[in-house]
């Protein structure tokens, strides 16, 4: 599977298995995030091996939730495509 910044994507057993890997901000949603996410799953729904995927995060927490900051901190287009995602 392809390496991605945020995210840790892996295929056992015909399982895929998407890790947030953010620990350090409890894995919370940022563009980076939300399009590495997007794309590793488009990625494992195009592997015709993997019949169930497991979402994941790192660390001790799940997810945080969207990264408020980045939202203010963002233009308009990327404060639209976040809350999108949410």
């Amino acid at each position: 599977m392809k390496k991605y910044e945020t995210v840790i994507a892996e295929e056992k057993n015909h399982v895929g298995i998407l890790t947030f890997n953010r620990p350090e901000k409890m894995n919370v949603f940022n563009l980076t995030l939300g399009e590495d996410t997007f794309d590793a799953l488009i990625e494992m729904e195009e592997n015709k091996e993997i019949r169930v995927v497991i979402i994941k995060g790192a660390g001790k927490h799940f997810s945080g939730g969207i990264d408020v900051k980045e939202i203010f901190e963002g233009s308009p287009t990327e404060r639209e495509y976040l809350l999108d995602k949410t």
